[in-house]
């Protein structure tokens, strides 16, 4: 079983993705965040997105406590943030990349992603014991210029970088 686990994950790991990260807290000293690769647009009217979560996560309880989160997707010059998410918390040291900053909600964001939307939880279904799927309706984005950081094969790739083949 290990063996096809394996494939799976290395098979899935050839499809590139996005980076985004998912913020939740109210205030500095309880902002969680996690790149999250597992997000996607759900509905257009009402505006809502849908991510997955596992249990264990620092940001479910406080995505439970409070019922709002930060659906950030990252720039491509963004890896600073994506490599502080994507470690236990016990790794990251305080030196939070650039700061957050505050939707009027108090949702935390990241400044300079390429779009950052401010998202209340309107459902959430228990796929199995460990993993949740949310689904937040769009309360507030903004959008910069810029273009995204893709996740392929384990590595962090900023396609303003790519040169032209």
């Amino acid at each position: 079983m290990q063996e096809i686990n394996d494939i799976y994950r290395r098979g899935w790991g050839n499809y590139p993705t996005g980076v985004s990260v998912i913020t939740t807290g109210k205030d500095e000293n309880e902002i969680y965040g996690m790149t999250a690769i597992k997000v996607m647009y759900c509905s257009e009217n009402p505006s809502m997105v849908l991510m997955l979560l596992g249990r264990l996560r620092q940001t479910y309880d406080n995505l439970e406590k409070y019922q709002r989160f930060g659906l950030n997707i990252l720039a491509g010059n963004q890896s600073s943030w994506a490599d502080f998410c994507a470690r236990p918390a016990d790794q990251r040291g305080w030196n939070v990349p650039d700061g957050y900053i505050f939707s009027p909600n108090g949702t935390p964001l990241i400044p300079g992603a390429l779009v950052s939307l401010d998202c209340k939880v309107v459902a959430k279904y228990e796929l199995k014991p460990e993993v949740l799927m949310y689904v937040g309706e769009v309360d507030l984005i903004s959008q910069t210029d810029g273009l995204p950081m893709i996740f392929h094969r384990g590595e962090y790739l900023d396609v303003g970088y790519v040169e032209d083949v």
